[in-house]
């Protein structure tokens, strides 16, 4: 696991994109969005997870909101967020609102298609740690996303809960999701769309 501290709590409320209050963990309405990969699981939408209001509480570098849903229709829409395309080279990155998370929350999906040669798109998870700073692990997944370019295709099950140190303590937190890409000065990028959180397990 690889752990990145970004941030005290005084730069966390003063810079966007830093992991800030969340919502309370209220229950959130659930679909069994990926039955057809197989993932009987079900799950809600992550804040503005199907872009339809635009990037609305998103921080985008080098991003971007475009038409066109995934191809799979696991959340219904028409738009999704465009990644890594730009004029000079250097890191696309998006990051999620801020939203409650618990131990009852153990993992994410979304939806991705890579849009010509594209570098590694790696996630992230952004939270405000016990003692204040903020801090960034690391996702590890076994998802080669340079295949199958101009392909929607479901990610694996990204760690969420089980990678935050509070969340194994019996603790809320407050997290954010957090994707980046090399920029392609020749225009490929990542199209991103659906992300979905596993949300509290019942009997």
């Amino acid at each position: 696991m690889r752990v990145v501290t970004i941030a005290s709590t005084t730069l966390a409320v003063a810079a966007p994109g830093i992991a800030q209050a969340a919502p309370s963990c209220a229950d959130q309405p659930t679909t069994k969005a990926f039955a057809k990969y197989g993932d009987s699981a079900s799950y809600s939408l992550a804040p503005a997870g199907n872009f339809e209001t635009g990037a609305l509480g998103w921080a985008l570098t080098a991003a971007k909101i475009v038409r066109g849903n995934d191809a799979q229709d696991i959340t219904d829409g028409s738009y999704s967020l465009s990644l890594g395309n730009g004029l000079l080279p250097g890191v696309a990155m998006a990051v999620s609102p801020a939203f409650c998370v618990t131990d009852e929350h153990p993992y994410f999906r979304y939806m991705y298609k890579a849009n010509g040669l594209v570098g590694l798109l790696s996630t992230w998870l952004r939270y405000t740690d016990i003692d204040g700073t903020t801090k960034e692990v690391l996702v590890h997944s076994r998802t080669n996303t340079t295949l199958l370019p101009g392909f929607w295709r479901a990610s694996d099950l990204q760690p969420l809960a089980v990678d935050i140190p509070m969340t194994q303590a019996g603790k809320a937190a407050s997290v954010q999701l957090v994707f980046r890409s090399p920029v392609n000065v020749l225009g490929s990028s990542y199209q991103i769309d659906s992300v979905l959180i596993d949300p509290y397990r019942k009997a």
